[in-house]
């Protein structure tokens, strides 16, 4: 934020198109960067860098607090499908807000209680139907579409896990909830968790 501030007083002092230039570049490196997403798993990290530059261009604010060392356990493949479908039905709703104000999409990964949770929150005004815990889609076509959310259905129940969503005053809520296991970490001594 500092460095924000300080490119705001350099732009106003500066004068030359060579500075606002050097300037330009310099507000471009911070966003890249403010992009940029360290969880702890490389995969997420990936995912999450994409949908965050994503979310800036369509002016959609993306709240993540996540230890991605928590999906260790996870594939490669599996991580990047089921935050992949997760952050694309919660920016796909976003985008759609009329009003920026409500554009907002949050991620949490958590270790709750012997539990991996993952939370994700997206502000919805338009009232969703529900069946056996999950929306229906609205997407026109019903045949293609809705796989986004077996998919994931699919790999939390590998770990024995499960997806609810649901509608909570305005803000459509998909919790998913994975056992763990305690497991000593070789590193630290500590315990660490995997299913």
């Amino acid at each position: 934020h500092d460095l924000k501030h300080q490119i705001v007083l350099l732009r106003e002092e500066a004068g030359s198109a060579r500075s606002k230039e050097y300037l330009d570049q310099m507000e471009q490196e911070i966003r890249i960067y403010e992009d940029q997403n360290k969880t702890g798993n490389r995969v997420l990290d990936v995912v999450l860098t994409a949908k965050s530059a994503h979310c800036r261009a369509k002016d959609i604010e993306l709240k993540v607090i996540a230890d991605g060392s928590l999906l260790s356990f996870m594939d490669d493949m599996e991580i990047s499908a089921l935050f992949g479908n997760m952050l694309d039905n919660a920016i796909e709703n976003a985008e759609r807000q009329p009003d920026h104000e409500k554009r907002l999409v949050s991620l949490y990964v958590t270790r709750e209680k012997g539990f991996l949770l993952i939370r994700m929150q997206n502000y919805c005004d338009e009232k969703l139907k529900f069946k056996n815990g999950m929306p229906v889609t609205t997407k026109a076509d019903h045949h293609l579409h809705g796989y986004g959310m077996k998919s994931m259905q699919k790999t939390v129940q590998k770990y024995n896990g499960s997806v609810v969503a649901a509608q909570e005053n305005n803000w459509f809520v998909l919790r998913i909830l994975i056992p763990l296991k305690e497991m000593p970490d070789p590193h630290t001594g500590k315990e660490n968790a995997t299913p």
